[in-house]
């Protein structure tokens, strides 16, 4: 027998048969215990075996059955037949009423069909009036964001001019506060120098 992978055919089939023999299950792994070699091998050489055997039981069936019996085997699968075949007309009978029945009921629902593709479709006519509704106040809306947006920006810009504003206004009053204090300190000053002069007048007109 061909021999591949290192085990032959005829290896694995002793295997089998041995296993077989001590009621253990055959398996790849049970053969491949007993006989070694490549797995893909002895898988391959289990199938044919099981094949072989599948053979012989039905060779040995068939020479068990007499002629009589496979008679009687013939006349009970041609009374089945028959059997099967009556079943078969009545249900051929039913499911012909049922469909011309399905029919009607098809003819009723492609009449609403219709009708609801008629209500559809003026639905969706009502659909792109409110679509191009939705449109216009959606620009509107944006028109309105906008000029919010504007708005903002414009009362941020006030802001900042009236914060500018009132920064100068606090330098100049803080300036005005300076020359102020400035002018006083200049008014104490001529206040003083008047006062030197009037002395040394007064010393002069005594001298």
């Amino acid at each position: 027998m061909a021999k591949t992978g290192g085990v032959s055919y005829d290896q694995v089939a002793q295997a089998c048969q041995s296993l077989l023999d001590e009621k253990q299950k055959i398996t790849v792994r049970s053969i491949l215990s007993i006989t070694g070699g490549s797995p893909n091998t002895v898988l391959e050489f289990y199938r044919q075996w099981r094949q072989q055997q599948d053979d012989i039981s039905m060779a040995d069936i068939e020479e068990d059955l007499s002629l009589q019996i496979r008679q009687a085997i013939l006349a009970e699968c041609a009374r089945k037949t028959t059997s099967i075949k009556e079943v078969f007309t009545r249900k051929v009978t039913d499911a012909e009423q049922q469909l011309t029945e399905v029919k009607k009921l098809l003819a009723n629902f492609e009449q609403q069909l219709e009708d609801a593709n008629s209500k559809i479709t003026e639905q969706g006519k009502e659909v792109a009036v409110n679509h191009q509704r939705f449109i216009d106040s959606d620009q509107r809306l944006k028109e309105m964001e906008a000029l919010y947006r504007t708005a903002i920006m414009a009362q941020e810009r006030t802001q900042t001019e009236k914060e500018v504003a009132e920064k100068q206004a606090v330098d100049l009053q803080n300036r005005l506060l300076e020359l102020t204090q400035e002018f006083k300190a200049l008014q104490a000053s001529k206040h003083q120098a008047d006062l030197e002069i009037a002395t040394l007048k007064a010393q002069q007109v005594r001298s």
